[in-house]
C-alpha cells in the first residue's frame, strides 16, 4: 500500500497542487518520500487518487494528480456513542473506532465522566491519522459532546442499539444493516443509566468474563458485534 494523505482538494489527472502544512510535513520531513514516489491522497469523504511528488513550495508539498479519484462508501451504519474517558483513553478510542469502520462518533457525557471537555480538533487529527493507516478514505463524522440524556432521547440512531454492561451474556445475533454501540466511561455506567438505556432499546451485552478498560471495551464491542 502506498503512503496516504488526507487533502481536502483532490487533484485532477495532470493537475498539480499543495499540501496543507502538516500533510506536508509529515510527507517531507518524516516519511522523506523523495520526489517523483506516488503516494495516495484522500478527501475524508470516501474519495482517493493517486498522486506524484512533483516539488516543494516553501512548507508545502506539490503533488500532481496521476489518476481519476474512485469513491468508496460504507456498507453499514456503525454509530458509536462513547462516554468521554480522561487522559488519552478516549484519543484511543476514537482512533480504534475509525481503523474498525464506524462512520459516526458521538461523544457522550455520563455520570461518571473525570473528563469533560470537548476537543474536536485534536480528534479529527486522530481519526485522519488512523484513516491514513488502515486504508480508508472516509472519516467517521464527529458530533459534539452530548449530554447522555440528550442522546438517549433521539430518534435517529439504528434501530439495532446495544450497551456494553459487564456480567451480560454476550448477544446472539449480529448486526446486518446498521448499529448503535454505546460504550461507558472509567467504573461504567450507572445502573440507573443502564436503566435509561434499556428504555431506549439498548440491549445490554457482554464483552467476556473480565472488567476492560474503557477504550478496550471500545475494540471489544466494536469487534464483536459490529464486525461480524
Amino acid at each position: 500500500m502506498s503512503r496516504r494523505f488526507r487533502t481536502h482538494k483532490l487533484p485532477r489527472v495532470g493537475e498539480r497542487t499543495n499540501l496543507d502544512k502538516e500533510a506536508s510535513h509529515h510527507l517531507l520531513h518524516v516519511l522523506m518520500v523523495p520526489r517523483g514516489e506516488t503516494v495516495t491522497l484522500f478527501d475524508g469523504d470516501g474519495n482517493a487518487c493517486s498522486a506524484e511528488l512533483v516539488g516543494v513550495d516553501g512548507d508545502h508539498a506539490i503533488v500532481e494528480g496521476k489518476t481519476t479519484p474512485v469513491t468508496t462508501s460504507a456498507t453499514c451504519e456503525i454509530v458509536l456513542l462513547q462516554a468521554i474517558c480522561k487522559g488519552q483513553a478516549f484519543e484511543r478510542a476514537v482512533r480504534m473506532a475509525t481503523e474498525l469502520g464506524v462512520t459516526k462518533i458521538i461523544p457522550v457525557l455520563t455520570d461518571r465522566c473525570v473528563a469533560k471537555g470537548d476537543r474536536a480538533e485534536r480528534w479529527t487529527r486522530i481519526m485522519e491519522s488512523a484513516a491514513a493507516q488502515s486504508g480508508r478514505a472516509d472519516l467517521p463524522e464527529l458530533e459534539s459532546v452530548q449530554p447522555f440524556a440528550a442522546v438517549m432521547a433521539r430518534g435517529d440512531l439504528p434501530a439495532h442499539r446495544l450497551v456494553g454492561v459487564p456480567g451480560t451474556p454476550a448477544a446472539t445475533t449480529a448486526q446486518s444493516s446498521g448499529v448503535a454501540l454505546l460504550v461507558g466511561p472509567e467504573g461504567g455506567l450507572t445502573p440507573k443509566e443502564i436503566d435509561a438505556a434499556e428504555t431506549a432499546g439498548f440491549e445490554p451485552v457482554g464483552l467476556g468474563p473480565y472488567v476492560l478498560r474503557a477504550e478496550t471495551a471500545t475494540a471489544a464491542i466494536l469487534s464483536r458485534y459490529a464486525m461480524a
